[in-house]
């Protein structure tokens, strides 16, 4: 018993502590809003000069904790061996290691950021610096800036700037950097305390956290020239990061999929240059799907060794097993997403697999059967029909004396088409009826695979849409170099939807018409190399990545156009905005937009309203 009330006491006494020590103002008391505050008179002095500590104590007014040390606690110069930072109630203490003397003077920066916050609310003493200088002045130089991102220009958050002394190029792989500083959600950056100097400046994305250039992954950022700082300079940089070129790299590959191997690379697959080692005869078909190379064969071969590189890939493939020989054609459900088609173009049917042949004879392009009114269905056969006289339904029918194509579905149009074959795809072409619904049907045996495989009945619908249903987009874009080279793409989530290549021209204008109601973003590219596309950038060979611009439009509306001014360069900008207009108005000098559509007008549309 006597234990037992010991027990119970000991739980009792635990809550009340646990509940004392929680974050949150006591019952009725005023909610604590003070960040947590230094004592001076209990810290190491700070703003120090000639001080070469090897420990240093900061104490607070009242209980604290470092949150998110990592993140938000830098130190600068920085050290090879990290400085070790302890907590104990109201005291940080940091300290330095003894294997790594404080560099000779040199103004230290200790910046917790916004890691040290009170122990009951979690109110930040944000923005808190220890500081002191080896020597006998506290440097007061700064420098500022911002980190984006070269694809698409977005802040480049939580990358490392790095300031470097010693302005060597292998600096950046060799040492540490004099001064860093880590950038804030908008890619922002702000050093302060630095001396009078020459510097190196790059931005890193520091994969292994070793302030070190010493990664091929690691993103890097670098400015073309020295950076002087003295009393009078005040400069404000723009640094590009991007991710270095790589060589292509084979990260996974596999050949368990009969009559198929799959290589997955680092990069796109596009341009991917492969070579079989053996047998000689063996001649796969070569298809690139974003980062992955698939070699489709047909070959009894039971290996093969296929070169990428300088790197060599032994495959066992696997046999064509009666499995594999029964397997039917099907339609390929990711790749034949067209329920709605556009009047203007063609539909593409996708398959499973490879394609060898088709028989066209075989293919039928009709519309949807429609199902006749319950009506004409009664009329037709009363005699074979039990019928719910109070719900008025058929119950009960005798298939065997009806002809269901006959019965219960009206007449169908049958219409010519033309069609062509590529890999996985037919590609079909008729006059489509605006609004029409149509059903594109593949008899048994229509369409036969590389291996001699064929489909069983295949059947697709779709719609075809009306020309009112689209818009136009019209680009004007100005202020371009003449000696350039520009790519001009039109995107949908990314996806390269019509792409223009702009060569020698100050300003030009550009249309896209017949596009779906949708939002684009149109991106511009900064042909240097004129290769027709986007080139990274390279420190050792001191180039800067190619530049680019990423503009999102407004939501284009069926049947209206969508007219953006875009500056190239921006410092020859005025007041500009994205004008939507009701393409189909009609004017003095107009042009209604489906008459042009249907003639194939490509005029641009005139604006001119009577007055």
């Amino acid at each position: 018993m006597i234990r037992i009330i010991h027990l119970l006491g000991a739980i009792f006494l635990l809550i009340y502590i646990v509940g004392c020590a929680s974050t949150g103002s006591p019952n009725g008391g005023p909610k604590d809003t003070d960040a947590p505050d230094l004592v001076p008179e209990k810290s190491s002095p700070n703003y120090s000069t000639n001080y070469h500590p090897e420990i240093i104590e900061l104490e607070f007014d009242e209980w604290i904790e470092l949150k998110n040390q990592q993140k938000e606690i830098l130190i600068s110069p920085p050290f090879f061996i990290k400085p070790k930072i302890t907590l104990r109630g109201k005291k940080i203490t940091v300290k330095f290691p003894k294997e790594e003397p404080l560099r000779e003077n040199a103004t230290y920066t200790i910046n917790f950021g916004k890691s040290i916050v009170d122990f009951t609310e979690g109110n930040s003493n944000e923005g808190f610096k220890y500081i002191f200088s080896t020597g006998d002045k506290i440097d007061s130089l700064t420098l500022s800036g911002k980190v984006i991102n070269a694809d698409d220009g977005t802040a480049a958050k939580d990358m490392l700037v790095l300031l470097y002394d010693v302005l060597s190029d292998s600096v950046v792989v060799n040492d540490r950097p004099f001064y860093y500083a880590r950038t804030s959600d908008t890619g922002s950056f702000q050093f302060e305390n630095l001396k009078n100097d020459s510097f190196k400046i790059i931005a890193l994305d520091d994969i292994n956290f070793n302030f070190q250039f010493d990664q091929s992954a690691e993103k890097v950022a670098f400015w073309d020239s020295l950076i002087l700082l003295n009393d009078s300079s005040t400069q404000n940089l723009t640094l590009t990061i991007f991710d270095p070129y790589q060589d292509v790299r084979v990260l996974n590959s596999d050949s368990k999929k009969a009559g198929r191997i799959k290589l997955v690379f680092n990069k796109s697959a596009n341009g991917v240059a492969y070579s079989v080692l053996y047998p000689k005869s063996f001649a796969p078909l070569a298809i690139p799907i974003q980062d992955t190379l698939f070699l489709y064969y047909a070959d009894i071969i039971d290996s093969t060794s296929i070169i990428v590189g300088v790197d060599t890939f032994d495959f066992y493939l696997s046999p064509f097993d009666s499995i594999f020989q029964n397997r039917k054609i099907t339609l390929n459900s990711q790749l034949t997403d067209q329920n709605t088609l556009a009047p203007f173009d063609s539909l593409f049917i996708s398959f499973s697999d490879i394609l060898d042949g088709f028989d066209k004879k075989l293919i039928i392009l009709s519309d949807v059967p429609k199902l006749k009114a319950i009506n004409d269905i009664l009329s037709t056969k009363k005699d074979s029909m039990v019928i719910d006289s109070v719900n008025n339904i058929i119950v009960n029918i005798d298939s065997a004396d009806i002809d269901v194509n006959s019965a219960i579905t009206e007449n169908v149009s049958i219409y010519d088409f033309e069609t062509e074959r590529s890999a996985h795809q037919l590609l079909i072409n008729s006059n489509w009826v605006e609004g029409n619904q149509y059903r594109i049907t593949f008899l048994p045996g229509s369409v036969i695979d590389i291996y001699g495989r064929a489909n069983d009945t295949l059947i697709h619908d779709f719609t075809v849409g009306n020309l009112t249903d689209y818009g136009n987009v019209i680009l004007d874009i100005q202020a371009l170099d003449t000696s350039m080279h520009y790519l001009v793409r039109l995107l949908d989530k990314k996806e390269l939807i019509r792409e223009e290549l702009i060569k020698n021209q100050s300003n030009t204008t550009i249309r896209y018409d017949r596009l779906r109601a949708l939002t684009y973003d149109v991106e511009i590219v900064e042909d240097r190399n004129k290769d027709r596309d986007w080139t990274t950038g390279n420190y050792w060979d001191k180039r800067q990545p190619e530049q680019r611009k990423l503009i999102k439009l407004d939501k284009l509306r069926e049947s209206w156009d969508l007219e953006t001014t875009i500056y190239w360069d921006e410092t020859k900008k005025v007041n500009v905005q994205q004008i939507v207009r009701d393409s189909l108005t009609t004017g003095t000098d107009s042009i209604n937009v489906i008459d042009k559509l249907k003639l194939g007008d490509k005029r641009s549309i005139k604006k001119d309203k009577k007055k």
